[in-house]
């Protein structure tokens, strides 16, 4: 049952990126709870599901990722809450300018009646990598 649980919430986790990869902002508003939260490229911490969408959706005006991946991901399952880290890359163009980073990440799920939501992330980018993210 826990392994099962485990690859339900990696799936979760996959589809996020791949949303962010292909610029799908129903995808991410079907994975983010409503009440989700999150740190990433700006200074401050996104709150609610569509605030992170219209951040999302402000990125993907001059991004274009080409690749990502993500490599050694644990997921921690604590009754209806699980953990997701793993280090990530990601290559593509930033208005005219390519880019390739890497970096952390965390994200925290809780499991509902739709499956598994996304309540919580943090994206970091590795010390010494440019972000032009």
């Amino acid at each position: 049952m826990k392994e099962k649980e485990e690859r339900e919430v990696l799936d979760v986790a996959r589809r996020l990126l791949r949303a962010y990869a292909e610029k799908d902002l129903e995808a991410f508003r079907e994975t983010f709870d409503e009440d989700a939260s999150g740190f990433w490229t700006k200074p401050y911490r996104a709150d609610g599901r569509e605030e992170i969408l219209a951040s999302m959706a402000e990125s993907f005006k001059s991004i274009e990722v080409s690749h990502w991946s993500l490599r050694q991901p644990r997921v921690q399952i604590h009754g209806d809450v699980a953990v997701v880290s793993f280090h990530w890359s990601e290559s593509g163009r930033f208005g005219d300018q390519h880019y390739d980073i890497t970096g952390k990440a965390t994200e925290v799920y809780v499991k509902t009646k739709k499956g598994w939501k996304t309540i919580h992330y943090h994206y970091s980018v590795n010390p010494g990598v440019e972000s032009h993210v």
